[in-house]
């Protein structure tokens, strides 16, 4: 590998001291773009996985939805009542889902008051607006209450799940709990609005998936700039050197001349 020369000193000036400090100086901005580059790629990071826990829990709420799960099992229309084993196995994993979502947007919009820095996507509008629109797919329920087909949250947002209560709902009321998650027309229960929604937040439209894009278009300048910046420094040390080197020549050019001069003078006067 290639090493630049020393260039000594001028004047009493450590020339390569001098380059070593103006190299630091110039450094700033790259070091900026750098940490700038840091900051859009753990927003972009962000963003993906909100994107794929939206798109889990999508098809975790399609599964709640799923054709026949709400029928009634049996021969007898008197007796018959729907398999309780399978629809609480859906409803588990939609509540899993719901709730690996909530940890991971609570995750990236955390702020840590003791080191005093925010996570990742804090205070960012398009991940407050996930949180929004995720509790509002429980709100306006029909065939019963959240509390009626065992589901509550707790105060941190966790969606928890009463089996007990689920069941006795499913052999009391089934067709309750079949208007609370799916609906007359299987879209506006409970899975068939998350399904929607998550539909919605996921699009290419959407506040989330622009914000995505827009990180991602800068990371891809930022890095152009740093490039054209390392190019720039380079550049400009490479003219600093050249400069002092003719400095340093013309110097010592003086020095000799100066030298010749002062050894004449004393001939003449000798």
């Amino acid at each position: 590998m290639a090493t630049s020369s020393s260039l000594g000193s001028l004047a009493g000036v450590n020339l390569d001291s001098l380059m070593a400090t103006i190299q630091r100086q110039q450094g700033g901005r790259a070091a900026n773009l750098a940490q700038q580059e840091k900051s859009y790629s753990a927003k972009l990071s962000g963003y993906g996985k909100v994107i794929n826990a939206l798109s889990s829990l999508k098809s975790a709420a399609a599964g709640l939805g799923k054709a026949g799960l709400f029928d009634p099992v049996g021969d007898d229309p008197i007796t018959a009542k729907p398999d309780a084993a399978k629809i609480k196995a859906a409803v588990k994993s939609f509540v899993d889902s719901y709730n690996a979502t909530q940890k991971v947007v609570s995750g990236l919009s955390a702020y840590d008051k003791d080191a005093k820095t925010g996570a990742a996507l804090f205070g960012d509008k398009a991940l407050g607006d996930v949180q929004t629109q995720l509790r509002k797919a429980f709100s306006d329920t029909s065939g019963g209450s959240l509390a009626d087909m065992g589901l509550s949250f707790d105060n941190d947002g966790t969606l928890t799940l009463d089996d007990a209560k689920l069941d006795a709902a499913i052999q009391s009321n089934p067709g309750g709990v079949r208007q609370f998650f799916v609906g007359d027309d299987g879209k506006s229960g409970l899975s068939g609005r998350m399904s929607a929604l998550t539909t919605t937040l996921t699009g290419k439209d959407s506040p989330l998936t622009q914000a995505f894009g827009q990180a991602s278009d800068m990371l891809t300048m930022l890095g152009h700039s740093q490039d054209d910046e390392s190019d720039r420094v380079t550049a400009l040390m490479a003219s600093y050197r050249a400069q002092f080197q003719r400095l340093s020549l013309l110097y010592n050019d003086m020095g000799v001349a100066s030298a010749f001069m002062s050894d004449q003078l004393a001939v003449l006067k000798g």
